[in-house]
Formats: structure tokens, C-alpha cells, sequence
């Protein structure tokens, strides 16, 4: 097999540079015209065939290009190449396979460029059939040479995404970057791979190396941002989002409903608002859009408004559980205490494995003093669940009744009683601020004097809820 091609004349050159030329400027046709006319007078140009048939490949003739470079006796590297790409093109995945294992027999280790281009195309097929195994080892052996091939990492990161593997992922960016420690790819990798392995410290320094390498690189600002976002950080997850729209503008208006969810979270609604309501511009059918804007209008005391925003979430997705709480809380604070319930149990029908919204559904029903009927549902709840806070609201049921022993019984369960779950049994029974042996017992676990305090607010369901996590 000839792996080397030659142009023969400045004729020729002429030839495939007016080709190249027209092909450029998008004039096909008189590109073609060139090629064969050259081809008329060097009918075994290697150059000039391999013009037409990356002609005919730009063109997606795939077959044809095949036929070309068949019909020639001794077709040069490139073109088998060519015909390799042109087979993988028409799906004809194994047959490109045993072609790129056959060239890269053929050319040995002597050109370890050539090498590692075909392991490439190689180890993206087997990427492409899910053979990650296959593909891991052959891009791996492309970073021994080559640790700042970009190619292979960001295939390493996909690779490692899907089997989970992180410890190897760590492993062997670590490895890259004893080589090299200016690799941005190699610290952005580890990044995932260290929050993905909960070690959220390294994760955070492993995506500001990159950022210190590559002040712009936008995916690794966006993660950063992300992982502190997901681990309760939002004061830096909003600096890094802000940071990101800096980077993207409004090319990515996702920045916005993450920007507004990290608002929710601390509390500051005037914000929250502000960019629910402008991603609500790019996305006017979100239904978080509606949602978040209805959790800050309850704490502007709109509910009404907020109301209206809520079912016009739910509107666009009625299966949302958190859309049903809401409304039920809202209308709640409303007064109108038959929707309510109809919205909470709603959102426990739809998420019946999301303890908060059987808790709900039993305070509301403590506070109706509808006693025996929030007993069944914590009873259920135990059996569903095994959470001991459903002994803490069995306790506040029975407080609420005036059934101090079995009230207690259900406390004497608890090797310890935390100060947040005396909050909710005095939220739900705030009769027991004046019951001695309440304060009494209080004092005996917590050994503090003074019951806690709770706002006015504390006092009763929460207006507005939504999960972060």
C-alpha cells in the first residue's frame, strides 16, 4: 500500500489549487470541473483523487467516494482513510473498524501521530456502539503521548460519566496534571469526578484551577456554580452564575432560573422575582417560571397573585407535586381551608414518596383538630417511611388532645430530642408554653430553662415551600 502522495507538476498543483480555491468560495460545480479536467491529463494523481473524493465527501456522496478509491490500484493512506470515514458515514460502523485496524497494523509505530489519529477514529466508534471499555483504554493510550489531547479528554469525561468509575477518573487526571498542571481539561475532569466522589472541597479547587488557567472557560465556571449550589452554598453560586452571564449573556437562560432558585434560597424574593420573571421572557411555558414567582408574592403577602401564578403552573404541568403543595399552603393562608387540602393531598398522590408532603397533610389536620384521621395518616406514614419525626407529630396529635400519656409514650422512643423537633411539637400545641410538666420535660432533655421561642410565623404552616436540594 503507498502511504504517501506526491503532486507530480506545478500543472497539477494548478489544478488542485483552483479546485481548492472554488471549493472555498463554495463554488462546487467548478471545483468538480477543475478536478476532472486535471484528472484528464494526470489520470493517477493521487493528489487530485484525493480532491475529488473529499469533494464527494463534503457532498455526502458517500458511495461514490468509495467506488473512486476502489477503482484505484494502490490507493494511498489517505484515501483508505477516506473510505474509512465515507463507510462510517453510511452507518457501516464495523466494516470502518476493521478498515482503521488494518491501516494501523499496517503502519506500525513509526508514525505516532498518524497512530494516534486512528486510535481515535477507532476509539469513537466503540464509543459510539458503547463499547466504553474499548474506547477508555485506546483514549488513554492517545493521552500517554499526548496529555493535552482534547479529543480523548473530553471523551474521558463522557466515558467515566456514564460507567461511574470515578476512582480511576481521579486516578489518571491526576496523572495528566503531574505532567502537566496547566491542563485545563485534566483539572476540569477531576472536578467531576471529585463531586461526583462527595469530596466537594477538591471538586471546588479542581474547577478554580481551571478557571485560573482559562479565566473564560465557561463550562467549568458553570459546574463550579452548580456544585456550590447543590451543597448549600448559594452566596458563591450566585458570584459564579453572575460571573457566567458575564461569559454568555442571554445565549444560556438557564443561568436565569438558577440565579432566581438561589435567590429563593436566601431569601431574597425582590431578586428571586426578578429573574424567575426574566427567564419567564426566553421560557414563557416554564412552570417553575410561575412557581417561583408565586413563592415570592406570599412573602410580599400577595396571595392572590401568588395563587394565580401557581395555577398557571400547574396549567403547563399539572404532575408537579410542588406546584399542589404550594397552592394547597396558599390557599390555606386564604382561608379556604376545602382547596387546601384538596391541593396537599394532591401533591401526596402525585409524590407519595416525599415524606414533607404526608407532614403537611397531617398538620393541616391537627390544626382542624381532626385528631384521629392525622393518627391514621402518621401511622401510615411510619409504615411507608420508618422516620421517627412521625412519632415527634403522633406526639403533637396526642398533646393537641390532651392525651399527655400517650403523647409521652411516643417521646420516650427518642434517645434525644433535638431543639427542632420541640419547635414542631410547640408550633402545632402552643398551649404547652404553659404546661409545667411540658417545661419540665424540656429541661430534663435539653437542659435549657427557657422553652424556645418560635416567630409568629413558626406558628403555623409555612407560607411557601420548596425544595432545594
Amino acid at each position: 500500500m503507498s502511504q504517501t502522495r506526491t503532486v507530480s507538476t506545478e500543472e497539477e498543483a494548478v489544478y488542485a489549487n483552483k479546485a481548492t480555491e472554488m471549493m472555498q468560495e463554495g463554488k462546487g460545480s467548478q471545483a468538480l470541473s477543475s478536478i476532472e479536467e486535471g484528472l484528464s491529463k494526470f489520470p493517477n494523481s493521487a493528489f487530485l483523487i484525493e480532491k475529488k473524493s473529499q469533494f464527494l465527501m463534503d457532498e455526502m456522496k458517500y458511495e461514490e467516494v468509495i467506488a473512486l478509491i476502489e477503482s484505484q490500484k494502490e490507493p494511498t493512506f489517505e484515501l483508505h482513510v477516506m473510505k474509512g470515514n465515507a463507510l462510517y458515514a453510511l452507518d457501516k460502523k464495523e466494516e470502518a473498524l476493521s478498515l482503521y485496524e488494518f491501516l494501523k497494523e499496517d503502519i506500525g509505530a513509526g508514525d505516532l501521530a498518524l497512530l494516534n489519529d486512528l486510535d481515535k477514529t477507532i476509539a469513537k466508534i466503540h464509543l459510539d456502539q458503547a463499547r466504553f471499555d474499548k474506547a477508555l483504554e485506546l483514549y488513554k493510550l492517545v493521552l500517554k503521548s499526548d496529555e493535552t489531547c482534547v479529543e480523548s479528554l473530553k471523551a474521558l469525561w463522557f466515558i467515566y460519566e456514564v460507567n461511574g468509575n470515578h476512582t480511576d477518573s481521579i486516578q489518571i487526571h491526576n496523572e495528566l496534571l503531574e505532567k502537566d498542571a496547566y491542563n485545563k481539561y485534566a483539572w476540569y475532569n477531576l472536578g467531576h469526578a471529585y463531586n461526583h466522589s462527595s469530596q466537594i472541597k477538591k471538586a471546588i479547587h479542581a474547577f478554580e484551577m481551571a478557571l485560573a488557567i482559562d479565566e473564560d472557560y465557561s463550562d467549568a465556571n458553570w459546574f463550579l456554580s452548580i456544585t456550590y449550589k447543590h451543597h448549600g452554598d448559594y452566596n458563591n453560586a450566585i458570584k459564579t452564575l453572575n460571573r457566567h452571564y458575564e461569559l454568555k449573556g442571554d445565549k444560556e437562560p438557564l443561568i436565569m432560573i438558577e440565579l432566581a432558585e438561589c435567590y429563593l434560597a436566601t431569601e431574597n424574593f425582590s431578586f428571586a422575582f426578578y429573574y424567575a420573571s426574566k427567564y419567564q421572557e426566553f421560557e414563557p411555558e416554564s412552570w417553575q417560571c410561575y412557581l417561583y414567582k408565586g413563592l415570592c408574592l406570599v412573602h410580599f403577602a400577595n396571595h392572590t397573585e401568588a395563587i394565580e401564578n401557581y395555577l398557571k403552573a400547574n396549567e403547563i404541568n399539572p404532575k408537579e407535586s410542588a406546584v399542589q403543595t404550594n397552592l394547597g399552603l396558599a390557599y390555606y393562608h386564604m382561608g379556604e381551608h376545602k382547596k387546601s387540602f384538596k391541593h396537599l393531598l394532591e401533591a401526596m398522590d402525585l409524590e407519595p414518596d416525599n415524606l414533607q408532603n404526608w407532614l403537611f397533610a397531617i398538620e393541616f389536620l391537627i390544626r382542624h383538630e381532626e385528631i384521629n384521621s392525622a393518627l391514621h395518616l402518621c401511622k401510615n406514614a411510619f409504615e411507608i417511611f420508618g422516620d421517627s419525626i412521625t412519632d415527634i407529630y403522633k406526639a403533637a396529635c396526642y398533646f393537641s388532645k390532651g392525651d399527655t400519656i400517650n403523647a409521652y409514650k411516643c417521646l420516650e422512643l427518642f434517645d434525644e430530642i433535638t431543639e427542632n423537633q420541640f419547635e414542631i411539637i410547640l408550633s402545632i400545641s402552643p398551649a404547652l408554653y404553659h404546661d409545667k410538666q411540658f417545661g419540665g420535660f424540656y429541661r430534663y432533655c435539653r437542659g435549657n430553662v427557657d422553652l424556645p421561642i418560635l416567630e409568629k410565623g413558626d406558628q403555623d404552616l409555612p407560607d411557601g415551600f420548596f425544595d432545594f436540594e
